[in-house]
């Protein structure tokens, strides 16, 4: 299996369009069928003779030392036995399909211990036997191999890869617990006697599960984070940066965007060790639908295998091949996950999860409908790709052609459903101004994704996002597991970074090991801070993993703890604004350090009815002076407020502080919500109105205002008597928007550019002049952001088009509509470039398959419209 990006001719006979990747990318695992071929040939063929029309090129199943070799050798002579083996390949073989062999299952004779039974670990003695065993296997199956001389007859598909192992990171192959060290040596025979044979064939790393700490049971390393087996393994075996080809990975996520994002962490601390020329080998990954605790539904799988095979067909990770798991499986343990990952039935026809894999393989082998997307995903940070390897990067042209060759093959591929739709006409506030309080996020990762998706819809920019101190850093940065821990953080700023929403932390909850000693106390949460801001600032580790992600959606706002007027906020156990404003001061001049555009947040909780969050800025700035102009902003939670006026209230009270303690140029970030259950509830009819009344209002407010967060996204709802518990604006089973939500949700559209336009004048809480929001001189009182005055018009023009299709013909026709004069129209057609168009447009005999043409006019103002028309043409 050679690297993905390769030039060559354009398709093949069978291909309607370019192919993007290799014909041997795509595999599959499929276990069972090497003991069914020997006991049930006819079942076995079925699968087999499915898998075999797909353009799937090969079957990845176990070549096991111990079926092999089940007894020692004698002197330097070994005794294999083949014929199982020789059933199953024979039998692949004729249905058009190679096999990539898993080389493990330690005999009995070569086991470090007789208690683990086949998973034991191998004696480290053994590892020239191993090598020895490999070097057989490739004489045998590879290329020129014995096994293809005696069967001349037979479609020759000999095997080009081996894989060393399978989950040696894992103690459930490697019993009873990981051996790096000893594995390493292995690796190094296996490979020496995998090339001996053939030079050419691919020698990977076992299949590593993919896990970015231990795992420990009972008091043992179950499972050694990836990184550190890697790293250990290279410490004891140098010279494997130069024996093996690949590594082979296993992504088990129920997120397929935290699986890729898994690549580009592994793909640095690869590079880091020396393996940075070395493929990935994507050995295994997918979904089960039942047993444990992270199964998915048929459907969620079905899309994640579209989803998620577009993604790893063309990412910038050097991705040599992949192969879900499993083909099929026994479905017999409803509590066993291992029963449910088969893509198939017992028959051999593929569930709607295997038809997807099916039919991504097809689009990307360039025999499917419709072209595959050609935009690369920089998630590994390498350069843009060059495909025929001419000098010319081929980012998103036909594999292999170069984009100066614009016409290509004549395919219109889709476009890259990563791309966001942006808004209809000029925001008037920035992307994060609008966002909601998550106090809690499900662990499943279908739910969570569904809160995304509908914060996403209604253009939610930021979360306010708690993070727990004790469950990131469980253990003193001194002790040997002392490095923060991110595996519950990265999945949900990933998450909301591929939906275009911003972070804004919140802090609770100190681990066990917090000094007694205030100042100690402050210089370790201190320290916390840098370490988060080194992961998600602008510069972050985090970015550099996933390169595509936007960095400029990396956490810019950090509140300093939470709720800190409060006698339970600080971690202490007291509420002490002087001692909060030392804190506050170390941890800005840190958090400036690690990322000079980081901005501290003061976190305050205000009763609509008290004046504590204000006095609360003003002792914090008696006690501690050199804050001054030193704020940088204040996040205010204002709950249960009987209006927007009084909302405004408590705003324009935190501004007078704010300015009268020298920091007139602090922001201040407006938490708002009301609950619809307990003290002080109102209806959702009337939460929907106060949210949205309020929302506009701050929005326009003169206040200096830079955020309006609904306070919550979903809540436990199951205490009639807690007004906590009854403050969400979603629905906790599937994120789906109550009216509340959807209100919010319409305003934030309309300040973004999205919705109705909104009103323009300013709301003078505060008494301040009229904006200049330009800086042009000219003031801005009640116009589109940044636009002056006489520039009234925010409205963007109507278009209404239609279309008609023939057998040779398509015609568009279309017209616009606005207050003010407009633009001439643009025109795209799939995916090529915006070009002038007239009212009419006709596209003689369109290639077959799905396109788009889209429509664009501006007025003279720059407020734009567009609109699609879609069809589809038949072969």
């Amino acid at each position: 299996m050679a690297c993905v990006l390769i030039g060559g001719a354009g398709p093949t006979a069978a291909s309607a369009f370019e192919p993007r990747v290799e014909s041997s990318f795509y595999g599959v695992n499929a276990p069972l069928l090497v003991p069914m071929a020997w006991q049930n040939p006819t079942a076995a063929q079925a699968h087999l003779r499915t898998l075999g029309g797909t353009g799937i090129d090969w079957v990845r199943a176990d070549i096991t030392w111990a079926g092999v070799e089940p007894a020692p050798p004698v002197g330097s002579v070994h005794v294999y036995a083949w014929t199982y083996f020789d059933n199953f390949i024979e039998q692949a073989a004729r249905e058009g399909l190679s096999m990539a062999p898993i080389l493990g299952g330690t005999p009995v004779w070569a086991r470090s211990q007789a208690s683990c039974g086949a998973r034991s670990a191998p004696a480290e003695s053994r590892a020239p036997d191993y090598g020895a065993f490999v070097r057989a296997v490739v004489e045998r199956y590879g290329r020129d191999g014995s096994f293809w001389k005696a069967r001349p007859s037979l479609p020759y598909r000999p095997i080009t890869s081996v894989e060393l192992g399978n989950e040696p990171n894992w103690g459930g192959y490697w019993c009873p617990t990981p051996e790096p060290e000893t594995y390493a040596k292995y690796a190094s025979a296996g490979a020496d006697g995998a090339h001996a044979a053939d030079p050419q064939i691919e020698a990977a790393i076992g299949g590593l599960v993919m896990m970015r700490i231990n795992e420990i049971r009972n008091g043992v390393v179950h499972g050694m984070a990836t990184d550190t087996f890697l790293s250990r393994m290279i410490n004891a075996e140098p010279t494997l940066r130069d024996k093996v080809d690949s590594v082979a990975l296993h992504l088990y996520n129920q997120d397929p965007d935290v699986n890729l994002s898994l690549l580009g962490w592994v793909r640095a601390r690869m590079a880091e060790l020396g393996l940075g020329s070395q493929n990935l080998y994507i050995s295994e990954f997918g979904w089960g639908t039942k047993g444990g605790i992270n199964f998915v539904s048929e459907t969620t799988r079905e899309a994640n295998f579209r989803s998620f095979i577009s993604k790893l067909s063309r990412t910038d990770c050097q991705v040599s091949a992949l192969a879900p798991f499993t083909w099929y499986s026994q479905e017999s343990d409803p509590g066993n996950p291992e029963h449910w990952f088969g893509l198939a039935a017992a028959d051999g026809s593929p569930y709607p999860s295997g038809q997807a894999y099916i039919d991504e393989v097809a689009t990307f082998e360039g025999s499917g409908t419709e072209p595959a997307v050609r935009n690369t995903l920089h998630v590994c940070g390498a350069p843009p790709p060059d495909q025929d390897g001419d000098g010319v990067p081929d980012e998103s042209d036909d594999y292999p052609i170069d984009p100066d060759r614009s016409t290509g093959s004549g395919e219109t591929p889709p476009p890259d459903p990563e791309q966001p739709v942006g808004p209809s006409r000029p925001p008037r506030l920035p992307a994060d101004f609008f966002g909601v309080f998550a106090r809690e996020m499900p662990w499943e990762a279908d739910r969570r994704r569904s809160y995304y998706d509908s914060m996403q819809a209604i253009h939610l920019g930021v979360v306010r996002d708690t993070t727990l101190w004790n469950h990131a850093e469980p253990s003193q940065p001194t002790s040997p597991s002392g490095m923060p821990n991110w595996t519950e953080t990265d999945p949900r700023v990933l998450g909301m970074a591929r939906r275009g929403i911003r972070v804004q932390p919140t802090f609770i909850r100190p681990p066990d090991w917090i000094s007694s000693v205030p100042s100690q106390a402050e210089a370790q949460f201190v320290a916390f801070l840098e370490a988060y801001a080194e992961r998600y600032g602008r510069d972050g580790s985090f970015w550099a993993e996933n390169g595509n992600l936007d960095r400029d959606l990396s956490v810019r706002d950090y509140e300093i703890w939470s709720d800190v007027d409060l006698n339970q906020g600080a971690w202490d156990g007291t509420a002490s604004a002087a001692e909060y404003a030392s804190t506050y001061s170390l941890a800005a001049a840190a958090l400036t350090a690690v990322d000079p555009s980081a901005r501290a947040v003061i976190p305050l909780h205000q009763s609509s009815r008290s004046g504590s969050a204000a006095d609360f800025i003003r002792s914090m700035v008696l006690a501690s002076p050199g804050l001054r102009g030193k704020i940088d902003s204040v996040y205010v939670e204002i709950l249960q407020s009987s209006s927007p006026a009084e909302i405004e209230s408590v705003v324009a009270s935190m501004r007078s502080a704010l300015n009268d303690t020298g920091n007139p140029t602090a922001t201040i970030k407006a938490g708002i919500g009301w609950n619809t259950q307990g003290p002080s509830s109102v209806t959702e009819t009337m939460r929907a109105d106060l949210l949205a009344a309020s929302a506009d209002r701050l929005a326009r407010s003169d206040c200096g205002v830079d955020a309006v967060i609904a306070d919550s996204w979903t809540m436990a709802e199951q205490d009639q008597a807690s007004a906590w518990d009854w403050l969400g604006i979603a629905e906790r089973s599937d994120g789906a928007l109550r009216p509340s939500g959807e209100a919010f949700g319409a305003v934030a559209s309309s300040f973004l550019g999205y919705g109705e336009v909104p009103a323009r004048s300013t709301v003078h809480a505060c008494g301040l002049a009229a904006p200049d929001r330009d800086g042009d001189g000219t003031l801005d009182e009640s116009d589109d952001f940044p636009i002056d005055p006489e520039r009234f018009d925010g409205e963007s023009p109507v278009i209404t088009s239609s279309l008609n299709k023939s057998r040779s013909r398509v015609t568009v026709k279309f017209s616009a509509t606005d207050q003010s004069a407009l633009s001439n129209f643009e025109c795209r057609l799939d995916n090529k470039a915006w070009t002038p168009c007239s009212s009419t447009l006709a596209i003689k005999r369109p290639r077959p398959g799905r396109h788009v043409l889209r429509i664009a006019v501006a007025d003279e103002w720059g407020n734009r419209s567009e609109v699609s028309k879609r069809w589809k043409t038949s072969r």
